[in-house]
C-alpha cells in the first residue's frame, strides 16, 4: 500500500497560485529535489537490518506457531534466515501530475513488508495491527510514524524553499 503526499497551491490563495504558476520552472524541480532526500532518508532507515532474532519467539497467535512449523517456516526451512528481500523492497515515485499537482509516493509490495514494517497509515494503531510480535521485538521499525514524519518535514522544506525562491524573483525584478 502506497503513502502519497500531494502538494497543490490552494486556489482561494491568489498569491500562492501566481507564485506557482510563475515559476513553473522551479516546481516540479524543487519538490523532486526534496522529495527524493527526505524519501531516500527513510527508505535508508527502514532498509537498515536489526539485530539478531530475539528468543524466545513471541508468537501473535498459535495459530501463527503452529503454521510456521507445520509448513516448515513457511515454505522457507528452519531456521529460517534473512534474506534481505523484503528490507530492499522500498521504492520511491515523484511525479509531476500537471497543473501544479505533485504526487511522492513510498511502497513496498513485497509479501512479507506488512508483517514487518506494519501497514502504511497515518494512524499508528493500524499500522501496529500487521507488524508481527517477534518482528518489532527483534528491532523492524515500524513504517508509518518515519514516514509520516517524513512528509511532515517535506511540506515544511517546501513552504520554506518556495518562499525563499519567490522572494529571491522578487527581489531581482
Amino acid at each position: 500500500m502506497p503513502v502519497k503526499m500531494k502538494i497543490t497551491a490552494k486556489p482561494g490563495n491568489t498569491k500562492a497560485v501566481a507564485a506557482f504558476n510563475d515559476l513553473p520552472d522551479i516546481g516540479f524541480k524543487l519538490f523532486k529535489k526534496l522529495a527524493s532526500e527526505r524519501l531516500s532518508r527513510v527508505i535508508n532507515i527502514l532498509k537498515a537490518l536489526p539485530g539478531p532474532v530475539v528468543y524466545p519467539i513471541l508468537w501473535t497467535t498459535i495459530r501463527q506457531q503452529v503454521a510456521f512449523f507445520a509448513s516448515n517456516g513457511f515454505g522457507r526451512g528452519i531456521p529460517t534466515g534473512r534474506t534481505g528481500d523484503t528490507a530492499s523492497g522500498w521504492r520511491k515515485r515523484i511525479v509531476d501530475k500537471g497543473g501544479g499537482v505533485f504526487v511522492a509516493s513510498i511502497t513496498n509490495n513485497k509479501p512479507a513488508a506488512k508483517f514487518v514494517y506494519g501497514a502504511l497509515t497515518r494512524n499508528v494503531a493500524k499500522a501496529r495491527i500487521p507488524q508481527q510480535r517477534f518482528h518489532s521485538a527483534t528491532g523492524w521499525r515500524l513504517a508509518s510514524p518515519l514516514v509520516d514524519l517524513e512528509f511532515q518535514g517535506l511540506r515544511q522544506d517546501i513552504k520554506r524553499q518556495f518562499s525563499t525562491e519567490v522572494k529571491r524573483r522578487a527581489s531581482q525584478r
